[in-house]
């Protein structure tokens, strides 16, 4: 009879670490994920000299091989690309001042407004400036759920781009 209890317990253990490195897994690919799409947002806030809405005509091709071509801005481009990445991810901005947060994936909208403390944002940013230029710091998130669970848990991913001379936006 000690014997089976043993050796349930054993089971008990090999199951929970199997558990605990499936958990571990499931999170490592989601945060590879929103790094990836981190790194492409700043790339859009780099590469359209800010956020502006509208500043032109665009033909890009993301480093992970996605096109968006029309007429966007930096926002724009961002919440299209969001789209097409199927992000759905929301969380709360830093309670400091210059943080903005957007709540619509719309890109036909007027969708940033200034982070509330209460209010659940797809990302956030704040444009610093310093020594005549300007560069971004955004905030991305990701969730860890589980199937029958739901969201256990949401982090964030801060990112920062390169300074930019001259911006096109009002922010």
């Amino acid at each position: 009879m000690r014997e089976s209890i043993a050796g349930i317990w054993l089971y008990g253990i090999i199951f929970a670490f199997v558990l605990m490195f499936a958990g571990y897994l499931a999170v490592s690919v989601k945060y590879s994920e929103a790094f990836k799409i981190k790194n492409d947002m700043l790339w859009i806030i780099e590469s359209h000299n800010g956020l502006g809405i509208n500043s032109g005509t665009v033909a890009s091709t993301f480093h992970s091989g996605v096109q968006l071509r029309g007429k966007f801005g930096g926002m724009n481009g961002i919440n299209v690309y969001l789209q097409g990445a199927h992000y759905d991810a929301k969380g709360y901005c830093p309670n400091e001042d210059g943080w903005y947060g957007v709540k619509d994936l719309g890109y036909d909208k007027n969708y940033a407004e200034k982070a509330k403390k209460s209010t659940r944002y797809f990302w956030c940013f704040k444009k610093n400036k310093i020594n005549g230029s300007s560069y971004y710091g955004i905030r991305i998130f990701f969730k860890f759920n589980l199937p029958v669970v739901g969201d256990i848990v949401t982090f964030h991913i801060d990112g920062t781009t390169i300074p930019i001379t001259i911006t096109k936006d009002s922010y």
